[in-house]
């Protein structure tokens, strides 16, 4: 959390560690947890030398926790939910929601050194929850928790929620579950966490309907994303987590920022659904270093996706009657299952504005295969567009310095790469292949009068050696607002872009882009995946 402001308060009512199982995954009741015994495997688990295993299929009426330095083989064995979640139309007024039960099948709070492997999880809101689960280095160097080789089918797969240095590969997950849901999620001041080689299916997804963010929260509109990491900023700053009678809060501000974050080599793939919008594949907010790298996504609304706070921003308050208690709403300080009585009213300081800007952002390598689409979205030739467009990789203001390099983006309705606002300040963009999209690159920017806006004051974007072939409406889309001048060829080597023509055709021409983009010095022969010196037309 790189110069960021983070707090982490723990209350207690009543816990129930696990739950007895009979042969066969029939329900029995809760096994108390407390006192002086070794919980560690605490049935239905059971141990086997160092780890704790399960010795068939399981339903679960009370989530399992797992202690420190545990490991949970589950050998392949079913763990069900007792009871199926409903979720509701948020829009509808939301009276008939009722979580899972349990609402997560394992949660982990506070502790390192733990893994979960090769269990098949159904039925639940939540798969697996890590929450408080901070490193004292921030790195994990001696106690990582590791998510790996599991089967969850969940409304939201795997959670992270203050935690750092946890690994999460290997993983099948299958999300929404009747409703919107999110893939993989890290929230609040998580750092130097990693999710590779995930296979990721947006499955049974119904837009109408929805639950909540986190376990023992309210339900919310929700988009349906494949892999989703944030600070806060874009969520609450104040995040409730209550499992089995236990809030946990994660607090942020705009300066908290996830560090570190790896996301690399997974698959993910989202169908299109009955949201009002389809999900995001990849998306980061409030980043330090982060890295995505090598992997490959099937269908989504945006490929790639970075943001971050613009607007007006509601910082964490405290409640009236107990001032260790954090809180956005009066809900905060009356929560049920937690309080008894209500813990006074919310003080909170007034709202700010806020810019979140992510730092050393990487997009590599990656395979953004498409169909990238959105159902009735219909831009002709330069139109100003309405509302969030079909986007191999989106890069909005809050990215600074950015880059994009070496991947391969196809089949996106509206754009490849959209460089939006401020952005076009200091993205690099190089080395891509960009084929048959609607157009290939585009800059958009919003009037004048717009407050809160962050435009780009200046074009200083390197945009150098990509492949750009197959646009179907034009070369590069430029908004009305977008009015900077813009050279696309490197000004420090003197190299453009590959633009499908050949020398002999022009290279780049007037009818590629509106007045005032240029590409100088354009290449008449792909140049995006060749080593060796190229020569440009001109």
């Amino acid at each position: 959390m790189p110069g960021g402001r983070f707090v982490l308060t723990v209350f207690v009512a009543s816990f129930c560690a696990a739950c007895s199982y009979s042969p066969g995954g029939t329900v029995s009741t809760p096994t108390a947890y407390g006192g002086g015994t070794d919980q560690r495997c605490a049935a239905p688990m059971e141990r086997d030398g160092e780890q704790c295993v399960l010795a068939g299929d399981i339903v679960l009426e009370a989530p399992l926790q797992l202690s420190p330095q545990t490991t949970l083989d589950c050998r392949r064995h079913a763990i069900t939910a007792a009871h199926a979640g409903v979720p509701c139309p948020v829009k509808g007024g939301c009276t008939a929601y009722q979580p899972s039960v349990p609402e997560v099948a394992i949660y982990v709070e506070g502790a390192r050194g733990v893994r979960i492997v090769n269990c098949v999880l159904r039925g639940f809101d939540f798969g697996i929850v890590i929450a408080n689960a901070k490193s004292p280095d921030g790195r994990g160097v001696t106690a990582r928790n590791e998510i790996a080789s599991n089967d969850v089918s969940a409304r939201t797969g795997i959670e992270i929620v203050a935690s750092d240095a946890t690994v999460v590969r290997d993983n099948t997950i299958r999300y929404g579950n009747g409703a919107n849901g999110v893939g993989i999620v890290a929230w609040g001041d998580s750092d130097h966490n990693e999710f590779r080689n995930n296979r990721v299916v947006a499955t049974a997804v119904d837009g109408r309907l929805n639950g909540p963010q986190w376990p023992g929260a309210v339900p919310t509109l929700m988009r349906p994303d494949g892999i989703r990491t944030y600070s806060g900023t874009q969520a609450r700053t104040v995040i409730n987590v209550i499992v089995a009678g236990r809030l946990m809060q994660a607090v942020s501000d705009d300066t908290t920022r996830q560090e570190g974050t790896l996301i690399e080599s997974n698959e993910i793939d989202i169908p299109p659904s009955t949201s009002d919008t389809n999900g995001y594949a990849i998306v980061v907010a409030d980043q330090t270093n982060c890295v995505v790298r090598g992997n490959t996504i099937r269908r989504a609304l945006h490929g790639l996706h970075v943001s971050g706070m613009m607007g007006m921003m509601k910082p964490a308050g405290t409640c009236s009657g107990n001032r260790s208690r954090r809180c956005l709403e009066e809900r905060d300080c009356f929560l049920p299952g937690i309080d008894a009585a209500t813990a006074g009213t919310c003080d909170i300081p007034p709202p700010f504005y806020s810019f979140s800007t992510s730092t050393g952002l990487r997009f590599l390598d990656n395979h953004i295969l498409g169909p990238l689409t959105e159902p009735g979205f219909d831009c002709v030739a330069n139109a100003e567009c309405s509302g969030v467009r079909p986007t191999g990789i989106a890069v909005y203001p809050n990215a600074v310095g950015i880059v994009v390099e070496g991947n391969d983006v196809a089949n996106a309705q509206f754009t490849g790469i959209d460089l939006i606002l401020k952005s076009a300040e200091s993205a690099i963009v190089t080395r891509n292949v960009v084929r048959e999209c609607g157009y290939s690159l585009a800059f958009r920017s919003v009037p004048p009068g717009e407050r809160r806006v962050e435009r780009a004051t200046r074009y200083g974007a390197v945009i150098s050696r990509n492949d750009f072939v197959g646009h179907q409406v034009r070369a590069v889309y430029s908004s009305q607002f977008f009015t900077l001048p813009a050279e696309l060829s490197d000004p420090a080597t003197g190299e453009g872009n590959y633009w499908g023509r050949p020398c002999g055709g022009g290279g780049f021409t007037a009818d590629d882009a509106r007045a005032g983009i240029l590409d100088s010095h354009p290449f008449g022969e792909p140049v995006a995946r060749r080593s060796e010196p190229q020569r440009p037309c001109r």
